[in-house]
């Protein structure tokens, strides 16, 4: 039996029709699991926030700037040992950075984080510019990250 250039042709039409469909599910997988991960993430950090709220004493004078109280700290170091958490960071209603959770083994908390990342830059800053308006109207924001490192997990959200 001889196979004819025609033949070949349309084999090829239909492997590279296959190939093509392949990518297109993958890439629309892709993007479906990351939706996922980041309402997933979202949710997560939301319900959390909201347990933080109502579990640790005197968060209000940590928001203040009067630091966190013993009865705070201890409960904010029980909170960090949440498997869903491995780090975490506290903000004041201006978005300046008030607390990170990996500063609470230190015997004495930072009394400024001015140059630490998140959204406690100046409003000049137009890397965070959008992040920090979205934040400071309320609306939570959420950043699927990927890295490797031994005190973080391989995907993660911040």
């Amino acid at each position: 039996m001889k196979i004819r250039s025609t033949d070949w042709k349309i084999f090829a039409l239909w492997v590279g029709g296959l190939a093509l469909a392949a990518l297109c599910l993958g890439w629309i997988l892709r993007v479906e699991f990351e939706t996922q991960l980041r309402q997933g993430a979202e949710q997560s950090a939301l319900r959390w926030a909201q347990y933080v709220s109502r579990t640790v004493p005197d968060l209000e004078m940590t928001f203040s700037g009067r630091g966190a109280t013993p009865a705070a700290r201890e409960q904010l170091s029980r909170l960090r040992l949440n498997d869903d958490v491995f780090r975490f960071k506290l903000f004041d209603p201006s978005g300046n950075l008030v607390l990170l959770s990996d500063d609470l083994d230190q015997a004495i908390l930072p009394s400024s984080y001015a140059t630490a990342d998140g959204i406690g830059h100046s409003p000049e800053d137009l890397s965070i510019a959008p992040f920090r308006e979205q934040v400071l109207a309320g609306r939570s924001h959420v950043q699927l990250k990927r890295e490797t490192g031994p005190d973080r997990p391989a995907v993660y959200s911040e």
